[in-house]
């Protein structure tokens, strides 16, 4: 007797965002990406030192999924999201603006 199994697998997202005195649009930004998540997923979120009030935009963000990370000091634009993806899970992907997608297995 044969019997046929469909599964589906669903795979955790990291999704990657570098962050510099965002405030006017993180808000925004983080609650598009969070609505488009599933509850296992996550985001990666490392700001590079504002100055502004974008870190505490994205803490009154009350969701388990984001993981914000706070750098002493700047990195620079390509060294921070460089940052983002190395603590990413396992697949992770850019926001459309910056032109990059990466898969990590």
């Amino acid at each position: 007797m044969v019997s046929n199994f469909n599964f589906i697998v669903q795979a955790k997202i990291s999704v990657c965002l570098a962050s510099y005195n965002g405030e006017k649009f993180i808000r925004e930004q983080v609650e598009s990406i969070l609505s488009n998540l599933n509850q296992d997923d996550e985001l990666i979120i490392c700001d590079d030192a504002s100055t502004d009030s974008t870190c505490s935009i994205i803490e009154s963000i009350p969701d388990p999924r984001i993981k914000l990370i706070k750098n002493r000091k700047n990195l620079g634009h390509v060294k921070n999201f460089e940052k983002a993806i190395s603590l990413a899970q396992v697949y992770c992907f850019s926001p459309i603006q910056t032109k990059i997608g990466l898969k990590r297995c």
